[in-house]
């Protein structure tokens, strides 16, 4: 299974964000914030743990609670 990562966060997410849902109320600069990045890296980290997170639904619910919590 393929995983999102921080670098693909920087890469491609963060530019979407800013790019097409940031027209309409501004976005924070999301890798500036150091303990919002540290959050997000250990939640992408933890949803690889298949003991946890066995599929591809519980990984997919683990990812936006996770995320929305952070």
């Amino acid at each position: 299974m393929n995983y999102v990562d921080i670098e693909l966060c920087r890469r491609m997410v963060f530019p979407f964000i800013h790019a097409f849902l940031a027209s309409s109320e501004p976005a924070p600069q999301y890798e500036l914030d150091q303990d919002g990045m540290n959050a997000l890296n250990g939640v992408l980290g933890l949803v690889e743990n298949n003991e946890y997170y066995p599929g591809f639904p519980l990984k997919a619910a683990y990812l936006i609670c996770g995320i929305a919590g952070s």
